[in-house]
């Protein structure tokens, strides 16, 4: 596995809907940015479910920092495309 890694302070960590995706706000290389946790023209919630779990057991919360590592994968059911992984490090 290749994967990219993004290190977020998270500042807000309730997720919000926003006009085109669900959001959380945080700090990546000291600037605050909103990190889409869902794109809704998406399919894969993968990344939404988990950080939900997650916020909801109370193990991330407002000033936390976590990693997000990233890479692609092979579908299950479609060995020949491509899906974006996901793992949350807290």
């Amino acid at each position: 596995m290749d994967a990219d890694r993004i290190r977020i302070e998270v500042t807000e960590a309730k997720p919000r809907d926003g006009t085109y995706s669900t959001n959380i706000t945080g700090n990546i290389d000291g600037t605050l940015k909103h990190i889409p946790l869902w794109n809704y023209n998406s399919k894969n919630k993968k990344l939404l479910r988990d950080y939900t779990k997650l916020y909801e057991k109370g193990k991330i919360k407002d000033s936390q920092k976590i990693e997000i590592l990233t890479w692609l994968g092979n579908s299950s059911k479609h060995p020949d495309y491509k899906l974006r992984e996901w793992r949350i490090i807290v």
